[in-house]
Order: structure tokens, then sequence, then C-alpha cells
């Protein structure tokens, strides 16, 4: 069946997104389906599944899982190629994850938590994200060009109006395959506190509560090394509380950061 995948195990992550709402270094593992029909030239409709069980648990029907539903389409218009998404995550019994409930990975997190009875730290809300996704590709003469818009709301009960919504602007202009090219990229991103899972994003931004720019740029030095810098600004969205269990641990994420990245890459 042409245009049909199937796939279980560990695989790269093959959903439309932005590191709004997963960082490039996330490998998801589960199952996932995805069918496009390719019968149209210019018109190409998709719709991608998955189940993912974040935490196995022995004699139990509540596992913590993740169902992701999306559907969109790629699309040509002359010389621009449009690419439309909407999704929906849903992240089920949070509470019994190993390390997720735990809040293991609060430092880069920024979600809000609490203590339950036991003195574990839990999340306070629970995690149903919609989300709206578009991209456009294009050239400026000869040089490709790109701009991808973002926006996610956590349609979950009780969270407060000023923390559930998450959105992400960027641009990039240029080649990035082979010696010579060079590429530059711009983002803005506004993440709440509750917006997203703020310990599955991009790190490097700080997860949650966290807004700011990133200024990118590569440059290949031959076709398998190619040297990158990045430039982040960033600073909460709100104010961290005192009185949060997590409080103590945020320190790196409280206040206003301007951070370099630069590193050169070697593909083999």
């Amino acid at each position: 069946m042409d245009g049909l995948e199937v796939t279980g195990g560990k695989f790269k992550n093959t959903f439309f997104h932005t590191d709004i709402m997963w960082d490039p270094d996330v490998n998801p593992e589960g199952i996932y389906e995805r069918y496009q029909y390719k019968g149209w030239k210019d018109f190409q409709p998709y719709v991608h599944l998955a189940q993912m069980v974040l935490h196995e648990l022995n004699g139990q029907t509540d596992d913590p899982a993740l169902y992701i539903y999306q559907a969109g389409f790629d699309c040509k218009l002359g010389p621009v190629k449009w690419s439309l998404a909407g999704s929906y995550y849903d992240w089920s019994n949070l509470h019994n994850t190993r390390y997720l409930h735990l809040a293991q990975y609060k430092g880069g997190g920024g979600n809000t938590f609490y203590l339950d009875g036991t003195g574990t730290l839990q999340y306070r809300y629970d995690y149903n994200l919609v989300e709206g996704l578009s991209e456009l590709k294009f050239k400026l003469g000869a040089v490709p060009a790109q701009v991808v818009f973002d926006y996610i709301v956590n349609t979950a009960k009780g969270i407060p109006s000023d923390q559930d919504k998450a959105f992400f602007v960027a641009f990039k202009v240029g080649k990035d395959r082979r010696k010579g090219d060079c590429s530059f990229f711009y983002k803005y991103a506004r993440i709440e506190k509750d917006a997203v899972i703020g310990s599955m994003n991009d790190q490097d931004f700080y997860g949650a509560n966290r807004k700011g720019h990133k200024v990118a740029f590569h440059y290949w030095l031959s076709n398998r090394i190619r040297f990158r810098t990045a430039l982040f600004y960033t600073d909460p969205v709100s104010p961290w509380d005192p009185a949060s269990p997590t409080f103590n641990n945020n320190d790196q994420n409280r206040m206003h950061e301007t951070r370099l990245q630069s590193e050169l890459v070697l593909n083999f």
C-alpha cells in the first residue's frame, strides 16, 4: 500500500514538529502508523498516529502512555511548498512514570509540581495538547528559505489561562548539506509554564516557562565537517515561585541568560 508506514520500537521523530514540543535529542519509543495519499501530485494529505508506553507497570492497567494524533498535508503552490498539520498529544497517567512523576528532569522542565501525600513530586496538571503547525518553503532568488509558525494550547482542566499556551516563529535562509554551504536561522519562542512537558522540549532553551530568541549559523567546511554556532537570549515568562517544591533546583532557569554555543561536527 503505497504511502503506508507502520513502525514499532525506538525510532527517529517522524512527526511534523518544532523544538517547543520535542528536543532534537528525543527519539520516541512505541508504535506509529502513518499514511500519506500520493495520488495527487500537488496535494498530499496524511494521517500520523502513535501509541507510546512511557513506563511498563507489572500487574497494573494504568500504564503511563502518550497518544499522538496528527493530520495534515503537503501542498505545492507554484514555487512554494506549504505544509500544515493539526495535532493532539494526550499524556496519560504521568503520575506512574519512572522519571517524570519524580520530576527528575525538573531542572530543565519549568512545569508546575506539587508534593503528594507520600512526599513525591507530581505534575499539578494534565497535559492534553492541541497544536497547529505551518511551514512555507520557497526560494529567495537561488537561496532556499523557510518560515515556520507553531502554536500549542494545553486543554487540560484547571490550568490558569496565562500558563497554558506556547508559540514559535522562525525562519531559515541558506543551504545546509555540503562543502561551502551556509545557513542562517532565527527563532522567537514563548512557552508558558504548563503549555508543554518542559523536560521533553528544547533543553538548550530551558524547557517551559521560557521566552526569548535563538540565532544560529552553520557553515560546511567540507562534506563531512561543519561549524555551528548559536546565540540564546532568554528569560522566564513568569517569576519562579519560592513556594514551589522545585524552587531550589531551578536556579539556572530563574533569571535572564545570554549564552553562546559553538562546535565542530564531524559526520562519518
